[in-house]
C-alpha cells in the first residue's frame, strides 16, 4: 500500500465471501502462505441446551483448515493436515452470572477421515473485547449478533447468533484484527476511520429502536461499509519491484527484494 502511495482504504462486509479469491492472489508463488477463508457458523438451537447455571450453544459451518494443526493436550497429540481436515462447528458455554455473560473457553470441532476431534480455542471476541485463555490453538471465535424471524413476521435479536471462525493466519491479518474485530489490539494506530456507511438492512432496524451492532448475520453477513484514512509507520518499506505490470513474480525476503 505504502508503494502504491494508498492513501484510503476501503472494506465492506462482501469482503468476507472475497476472502479466498483475493488472500489466494496476495500468496506466494505457490498460492497457499495467505490463502484461507472466514466460514460462518450459525446457532443450532436443536443442540443447544440450558440449565440454571449455564448455557452451552453449538454452531454449525464447514471449511477447509488453511494450515496443518497439531496439538496436544497433554494427554493426547492430533494432527489435522490443511486441505484435508475440516472444520465443522463451535461449541460455546456461558455460565450465568446476573445478567453478565461469562464465556468458558470455546471447542472447535474438527473431522479427519471420518473421525471427530475436538481442541480449544484460544480466544473469543465479543462486543470489542479479546478474551484470551491462555491455551489451545491460536485462533478467534468472534462471537455475532443475529437478527432471528419469529412466526408473527417480526424479529428477535439474539446477542450470540452466529461465530465468525478466525484461524490462526487469518486472525492475525489487517481485515480481521481492523475489520471485524475494530483493532482491540491497537495494532494499526497509523490507520483512522474516515467514513462508516452502516449496512442499509441494520439502518432501518436501528431506526425502528433495535439495538444493533455494526456486525450482525441476517440472511448473511450484514456490515458497514468503512473508509480509513492510511498514514505509514517509518519502518515500511517501499519495495520498488510491486509496481512491475509484467514481467516474472517478485519474491522478496527480509525485505530484499530480488527478480
Amino acid at each position: 500500500m505504502k508503494t502504491h502511495n494508498v492513501s484510503y482504504l476501503l472494506i465492506d462486509s462482501t469482503d468476507v465471501g472475497k476472502y479466498p479469491a483475493y488472500s489466494s492472489i496476495g500468496s506466494d508463488i505457490g498460492g497457499g502462505d495467505r490463502f484461507s477463508q472466514i466460514p460462518i457458523m450459525l446457532l443450532d438451537p436443536s443442540q443447544t441446551f440450558e440449565t440454571s447455571e449455564k448455557e452451552v450453544r453449538l454452531y454449525q459451518g464447514a471449511a477447509p483448515i488453511d494450515d496443518d494443526i497439531a496439538y496436544s493436550d497433554g494427554n493426547n497429540t492430533f494432527f489435522l493436515p490443511s486441505g484435508r481436515a475440516f472444520v465443522l462447528g463451535m461449541i460455546i458455554e456461558i455460565a450465568k452470572n446476573n445478567d453478565s455473560l461469562s464465556f468458558k473457553q470455546p471447542i472447535a470441532v474438527f473431522v479427519y477421515n471420518n473421525q471427530q476431534t475436538r481442541i480449544p480455542v484460544r480466544y473469543i471476541y465479543h462486543k470489542g473485547q479479546i478474551i484470551d485463555f491462555k491455551t489451545g490453538i491460536e485462533s478467534v471465535a468472534r462471537v455475532t449478533q443475529g437478527v432471528v424471524p419469529t412466526s408473527d413476521q417480526g424479529v428477535n435479536i439474539d446477542n450470540l447468533n452466529a461465530v465468525i471462525y478466525l484461524s490462526p493466519k487469518v486472525s492475525k491479518g489487517l481485515f480481521a484484527q481492523l475489520y471485524l474485530m475494530g483493532d482491540p489490539l491497537k495494532k494499526y494506530g497509523t490507520i483512522t476511520s474516515a467514513y462508516s456507511e452502516p449496512d442499509p438492512f441494520v439502518s432501518q432496524l436501528r431506526a425502528q429502536g433495535a439495538n444493533l451492532d455494526e456486525i450482525v448475520y441476517f440472511q448473511g453477513l450484514r456490515g458497514p461499509i468503512k473508509i480509513w484514512k492510511v498514514e505509514y509507520p517509518e519502518n515500511i518499506a517501499e519495495i520498488e519491484g510491486f509496481l512491475n505490470t509484467s514481467g516474472d513474480y517478485a519474491v522478496f525476503d527480509n525485505l530484499t527484494f530480488t527478480r
